[in-house]
């Protein structure tokens, strides 16, 4: 079990890369990942995953429309993850998400969107297998995701006016995030470390979403029941993002950075897993006018096949 355990958890999925506005930054269109620990599960296993995210827009001039004040953006979505092994050292991922945004005022809600949002595709691949140092155990695994330009990225309003970018179910663009993943325990507990850098390629529309960059540092505590295994964690993110571009220019008013504490519990019996997550941002620099991010949550379900 001991060995499982380790084996398992250097393959950490945390928090979504940092993106070029608040509503980015915690996971629209740009902000991906939205993961705890990945299930301890081994082979090839299908999740099912819902999270949603409220952002508060501050009272200020940029924030109405039409003589109404913004006061919500409400960001849900619902993704299908599909996970498969190579041996030991390769593992696989296919997340496919589908996003429903809707933007409230004073008057109840202003614009709904939903659309199909980028599909993620992830390789890990494990160059550092569980070495032991007395009565310590390390690990470390390397990563590279590619984001694919499938989710809707022009969508408008009632009014036919086109919506901002931030706000949007896709963003338009390719990516690539390189990720590296270090994990260090100690019997059934330890500590995960990781980093993440993500560049977009520009859209048609001419528009570059900033370069994110991201971490996290989360500590681990495995529990083993009669029938029910328990994986409980928590710890402090880090995410930064570059200001974006528009026609080569760069907005000074966009990036940002969002520092926070995560956490959550995975629940295990037989072939099946139950995942609960939740992340609260403390401490944001915005640009002015921008929306910020509020308290999120994450449940998912994941079954072995």
């Amino acid at each position: 079990m001991k060995k499982l355990f380790i084996l398992t958890i250097s393959a950490l999925l945390l928090w979504p890369a940092a993106p070029s506005r608040a509503c980015d930054m915690c996971g629209c269109s740009a902000g991906g990942q939205f993961f705890g620990m990945l299930p301890l599960l081994q082979g090839r296993y299908a999740s099912l995953r819902t999270q949603q995210q409220w952002f508060r827009h501050p009272q200020t001039s940029l924030n109405q429309i039409d003589g109404q004040a913004l006061t919500y953006d409400r960001m849900h979505s619902v993704e299908l993850w599909l996970r498969w092994q190579e041996g030991e050292r390769w593992q696989y991922f296919l997340q496919l998400p589908y996003r429903f945004h809707d933007r409230m005022s004073t008057n109840g809600v202003l614009s709904s969107i939903a659309g199909m949002g980028d599909v993620q595709f992830t390789t890990f691949y494990k160059w550092l297998k569980p070495k032991s140092t007395g009565d310590w155990q390390h690990s470390s695994s390397l990563g590279l995701q590619l984001g694919a330009p499938t989710g809707l990225f022009q969508q408008r309003d009632q009014q036919m006016r086109m919506l901002p970018e931030a706000f949007q179910t896709g963003t338009g663009s390719w990516s690539l995030q390189p990720q590296l993943f270090y994990t260090l325990s100690k019997g059934n507990s330890g500590l995960q470390l990781e980093a993440r850098r993500r560049g977009f390629t520009t859209n048609e529309l001419d528009f570059k979403m900033g370069t994110q960059w991201g971490g996290s540092l989360q500590y681990f505590l495995n529990r083993q029941g009669k029938r029910v295994r328990w994986m409980h964690y928590g710890g402090v993110t880090a995410d930064y993002a570059e200001a974006e571009t528009l026609y080569g220019q760069k907005n000074s008013a966009t990036g940002g950075q969002i520092y926070g504490f995560s956490g959550g519990t995975d629940i295990y019996t037989g072939k099946s897993a139950l995942h609960l997550l939740a992340q609260l941002p403390v401490y944001q620099v915005i640009g002015t006018g921008q929306p910020a991010s509020t308290f999120r949550w994450m449940i998912g379900y994941s079954r072995t096949f």
